[in-house]
């Protein structure tokens, strides 16, 4: 039985002060929590630091996934709702490039329970 591969929305907490630091979207969240939380992959800029801080400290990011979909659309906006919700303290603060709609930048999405994705959606 050929394993299912979940992707989505997720976060990034800093396990210190459980801040959201980072937020992004993935097809598949076991690659990237591996990305994210190994010290094989090199990044740059603010988070790249922020990093490399928490590595020197003997910590890691703690992965949280907050949306199930494989439908980038969906994907797109709730990144970039988040990202717009908790801004400054984000050590990656731009968005992935989506024009919105007014509908979309209207859209309004349920309360944030930590450590549970939002709500699972899918095309099928």
């Amino acid at each position: 039985m050929k394993k299912e591969i979940l992707g989505g929305v997720y976060v990034l907490r800093d396990p210190k002060t459980e801040e959201i630091k980072y937020v992004g979207q993935t097809k598949n969240f076991e690659r990237r929590k591996y990305e994210h939380t190994s010290c094989s992959t090199v990044f740059g800029g603010n988070y790249g630091a922020w990093r490399e801080a928490l590595k020197n400290l003997g910590f890691k990011p703690i992965f949280e996934p907050w949306l199930v979909t494989d439908d980038r659309r969906l994907k797109n906006i709730i990144e970039g709702k988040l990202i717009k919700s908790y801004g400054k303290q984000l050590v990656n603060s731009a968005p992935a490039p989506h024009h919105f709609t007014k509908e979309e930048m209207n859209y309004k999405f349920p309360h944030l329970v930590r450590n549970q994705p939002i709500f699972t959606f899918s095309n099928e």
